[in-house]
């Protein structure tokens, strides 16, 4: 098993995904999310705390307890 502290798991995290062309928001929350088209698994739409509404394919929420993703997919927390 491999135990890293938060930081080093994000800067992880953060540098695969610089590499491979991917946009990361942070400090901002999803507020809603809306699947345009549930026969099409790349039309999910993603309301932002900053009131922009994104078109996504994937997505990673990391806020645990209160997340709106988890919430509303039904998915357990498990720490």
């Amino acid at each position: 098993m491999l135990l890293l502290e938060q930081p080093a798991t994000e800067q992880l995290l953060q540098t695969y995904l610089n590499e491979h062309n991917f946009n990361v928001e942070k400090q901002t929350e999803t507020i809603d999310f809306i699947d345009v088209d549930s026969k099409n698994d790349n039309e999910v739409q993603v309301m932002l705390s900053t009131s922009e509404i994104i078109q996504i394919t994937y997505t990673c929420t990391c806020d645990s307890a209160k997340n709106i993703v988890r919430h509303t997919l039904n998915l357990p927390l498990h720490l």
